[in-house]
């Protein structure tokens, strides 16, 4: 009995508790029977991101989804997102459904977007500084143009 208590400790304490985003990733290889795309240099593009933050980006994280079936009811999206995510923005077009959930994250937010497809899905982890995103958000192409005034 000993031993197994030991283990479990061990086991609980060596590894790291999964987050949000892997959470939503997994639930959703499990929905569709599918694994998520892998994309080359992914971790690269988050360290630059990490690294330039642009418009007030501190981290990304992606995952695509090709060739699925039926996508999760609305309901049970949220559920996979977890319940500490508030709804934010909800678009249901014809083809297309995207939904924003945010949540705090110190002196940051969170956002999980997820944007539902005819055959494919993807989901963006980005971490954002309210202040620069709102900035932004008032002149997104004055922001967007370089030091000497041209678009990038």
């Amino acid at each position: 009995m000993r031993k197994a208590i030991l283990l479990a400790v061990l086991t609980a304490v060596a590894l790291p508790a999964a987050d949000d985003f892997e959470v939503l990733v997994r639930s959703l290889e499990s929905h569709y029977g599918k694994r998520k795309m892998g994309i080359p240099l992914m971790g690269l593009v988050n360290f630059a991101v990490k690294v330039a933050k642009p418009h007030g980006a501190r981290g990304l994280r992606l995952a695509i989804f090709e060739d699925v079936g039926r996508h999760p009811e609305p309901e049970s999206l949220a559920k996979m997102v977890g319940l500490d995510w508030k709804p934010f923005v909800r678009v249901d077009g014809q083809n297309e459904q995207t939904f924003i959930y945010a949540k705090p994250a110190g002196k940051d937010w969170k956002l999980m977007v997820a944007t539902l497809e005819d055959s494919e899905a993807v989901v963006v982890e980005l971490k954002v500084n309210p202040k620069e995103l709102a900035e932004w958000m008032e002149d997104p192409k004055g922001r967007a143009r370089g030091s000497r005034g041209e678009e990038r």
